[in-house]
């Protein structure tokens, strides 16, 4: 499932910053309140479940070599 979809920061606290994630992509990926996201990141960020971290470290590789 490919997407792109634009998000506006919202600050949360003094220097924070938080950004949600449509619902509909929480609803495909079957994610619940409280869930384990990693947030990876070079020239791009990627945010995974920790199970596709691996997928994920790839597509940074693949995105750095273009």
């Amino acid at each position: 499932m490919a997407v792109r979809e634009k998000r506006t920061l919202i600050s949360l606290g003094g220097r924070s910053r938080l950004v949600t994630l449509p619902y509909g992509w929480v609803d495909y990926f079957g994610m619940q309140r409280g869930d384990i996201v990693l947030v990876l990141g070079d020239s791009i960020l990627v945010i995974c479940r920790p199970e596709d971290e691996a997928k994920a470290r790839r597509l940074l590789q693949t995105t750095d070599d273009e």
